[in-house]
């Protein structure tokens, strides 16, 4: 079984080097930056946020994500003009997988634009990233592995630590229409890559469209979301229905997959306010699928969020997007 799981780690390296996308995350519901940077301010208040992410628990080698994120308006409302104001956020993340860790910052920024009945943000952001590979971790059949000896005798495995560093860039756009958020983003415009012969690494290009639509009834907000990722060869969907009550108790279902052939995840989520200013999440995630994919196992998220509350910024406040912001 440990072979079985290695090569499976080894799997998921050859991915990672070679193209990675956006890390998977459940989050998105409750604060729909953290996959559009144009949604930067749009809430007419800071807001900050960490999560942290443990996928497929019993496979060696698992990817863990772990993230810290803010978001601000920085000005608002410039009269005469149908300019309203704009917004910055930055994000710093950690993503672990098999032999591959991903250290980086996401800064961005973005300008709204109030084009009646819509509110449309544009926004763009970079991409710092230390790109590290472990190879003196990985273990092969053939290799020999005596104290003070790593000879994996496979030309693709460096026996040795490595890391680069990689800058790139990307767009966004948000647009708001009364109850209802669309999102697209296109991450890896540069496709930033290394020719490295020990750490060939590639930045690939994709994109990301997020909808939802918020329902309010009586002391109840319901919120279904649909986000779609794409590489340019397949698609991955994610399908989110989520409710809070009375602003305090929150919770919802989210399904994960490729296509009807292809059931990822099913996940289930809740979460209460701490006080007026904390919440805390938690996201279970039930592996579905084949039974040869029983060794990926169970997913798991834990989500802190902290808003402040009041209007952040000069200027007039932005208007504010009644959305459950702390769904996980």
């Amino acid at each position: 079984m440990r072979t079985r799981l290695m090569g499976m780690a080894t799997l998921l390296l050859l991915v990672r080097l070679n193209g990675q996308q956006q890390p998977l995350l459940g989050s998105a519901v409750a604060d729909p930056f953290v996959l559009v940077p144009a949604f930067a301010g749009l809430e007419g208040t800071l807001v900050a946020y960490s999560s942290y992410r443990e996928q497929w628990q019993e496979l060696e080698g698992n990817p863990k994500s772990f993230f810290i994120g803010v978001n601000a308006p920085l000005s608002s409302l410039m009269p005469g003009t149908r300019f309203v104001g704009n917004g910055a956020g930055l994000i710093a993340f950690k993503d672990h997988t098999g032999l591959t860790e991903r250290l980086g910052v996401r800064p961005s920024f973005n300008a709204v634009f109030n084009v009646r009945p819509l509110l449309i943000s544009a926004s763009i952001h970079l991409e710092g990233s230390l790109n590290r590979f472990s190879g003196d971790r990985a273990r092969t059949p053939e290799g020999e592995y005596e104290p003070g000896t790593i000879e994996h005798k496979d030309p693709a495995l460096a026996a040795h630590t490595s890391q680069i560093s990689l800058l790139d860039a990307g767009a966004s756009l948000a647009i708001h229409y009364r109850s209802g958020l669309l999102g697209l983003t296109a991450n890896h415009l540069l496709g930033s890559a290394s020719n490295s012969p020990t750490h060939p690494w590639k930045n690939a290009r994709h994109g990301l469209l997020l909808a939802n639509w918020t329902i309010k009834c009586g002391p109840w907000l319901f919120k279904p979301q649909l986000v779609f990722i794409t590489d340019f060869r397949r698609v991955q969907s994610e399908v989110s229905a989520g409710a809070v009550y009375n602003g305090n108790i929150f919770g919802g279902l989210q399904y994960r997959g490729y296509n009807d052939r292809s059931n990822e995840s099913l996940g289930l989520s809740f979460g209460f306010r701490l006080s007026s200013h904390w919440s805390v999440g938690y996201l279970h995630e039930l592996r579905l699928g084949q039974s040869s994919s029983a060794p990926f196992g169970q997913s798991q998220e834990f989500t802190l969020f902290y808003r402040l509350g009041r209007a952040f910024g000069s200027g007039r406040r932005p208007p504010v997007l009644m959305s459950p912001r702390y769904l996980d």
